[in-house]
């Protein structure tokens, strides 16, 4: 899991030094800028979220699977 959130960190990083590069007026570079990072925040939560419902529900059906064990 860290080395995807390395990838990603090293992507936007990447994407946002050739953004800084590009020969556009400073107003127009940062609202890009902005979107970009705006999008990818609103993602990574999607997925955060997404993450911790999978681990509920996997942590659930090991409590209910203990449970079921104990009763034999």
């Amino acid at each position: 899991m860290k080395s995807i959130f390395a990838f990603l960190g090293g992507a936007m990083a990447g994407a946002a030094a050739a953004l800084l590069m590009a020969p556009e007026r400073g107003e127009v570079t940062r609202r890009k800028l902005r979107h970009m990072m705006n999008n990818h925040v609103t993602r990574a939560e999607w997925e955060l979220q997404a993450a911790r419902m999978k681990a509920d529900r996997a942590a659930r059906e090991a409590i209910h699977d203990l449970a079921d064990s104990a009763k034999v």
